[in-house]
């Protein structure tokens, strides 16, 4: 669940259901 870049907080944001990069 952190990000380790802003892109993957974004991505996180964005795409919360998906979660293809945060576990």
């Amino acid at each position: 669940m952190i990000a380790t870049s802003p892109i993957e907080q974004r991505e996180q944001l964005y795409e919360p259901k998906k979660g293809h990069k945060n576990k």
